[in-house]
């Protein structure tokens, strides 16, 4: 079974108005913006000092992903809560696990791995590499929607940790496909944006069968 449905601004016009409104997730007076929200396109600016406040909202962004269970939040960028710096918060702890390419493996990829958030500020993408995959990924600014989207298997980059510390390291599979992700957040690049450029497959979320396996079904454009 297909829904179709047409382009609106280069972003599905089923992203303005969703089927059901999302529950509301907030952390201290941080909460979640919803595309077609245009804060989203916010080219976000480097930070020039790490600061108590930055320090706080990081906590707060840590806190707010993890209210999401039912798909587990797995990053959050500055631009996601209405912030203009550049940073987030994700679990990037070292794996060579592959993320999911298709709807099927969601929930068996995420399986055991690392739960635990770190802070990412002023992130640097300085190489790719030659090979990448398709994956299948969402977003908590688009509740509800899934695409397809090819992304680099590895990445080198660089960034600065909550003390300032410049790291540079190489990321390889699950951590590279979410760096990537929130990197594009913070140029005011939504995933559906990807999808759509790549000529891939969108999903929508319907709900869980009686196994209580998710269900999607194809978004046709």
């Amino acid at each position: 079974m297909s829904i179709h449905c047409s382009i609106y601004k280069n972003d599905l016009s089923i992203l303005l108005i969703p089927a059901k409104i999302p529950l509301m997730h907030t952390s201290g007076s941080l909460k979640i913006v919803h595309a077609p929200d245009p804060r989203l396109r916010v080219q976000t600016k480097p930070v020039k000092k790490i600061t108590l406040a930055l320090l706080q909202a990081l906590k707060d962004m840590i806190k707010l992903t993890k209210t999401f269970k039912d798909p587990e939040g797995v990053g959050l960028a500055a631009t996601q809560v209405g912030l203009k710096e550049r940073f987030f918060v994700a679990r990037l702890h070292d794996s060579k696990k592959i993320p999911p390419s298709n709807p099927s493996q969601r929930a068996s990829r995420w399986a055991n791995y690392d739960k635990e958030f770190m802070a990412v500020i002023n992130p640097n993408i300085l190489s790719f590499s030659k090979n990448t995959k398709v994956y299948f990924e969402g977003c908590l600014s688009i509740p509800n929607i899934w695409g397809k989207v090819r992304r680099h298997l590895s990445i080198k980059v660089s960034f600065q940790d909550e003390e300032g510390n410049l790291i540079k390291k190489t990321l390889i599979g699950i951590p590279a496909w979410i760096f990537q992700h929130e990197v594009n957040h913070l140029d005011g690049i939504l995933f559906s944006e990807k999808v759509l450029a790549q000529k891939g497959q969108f999903y929508k979320f319907t709900g869980k069968d009686k196994a209580g396996t998710d269900t999607f079904e194809e978004i046709t454009i």
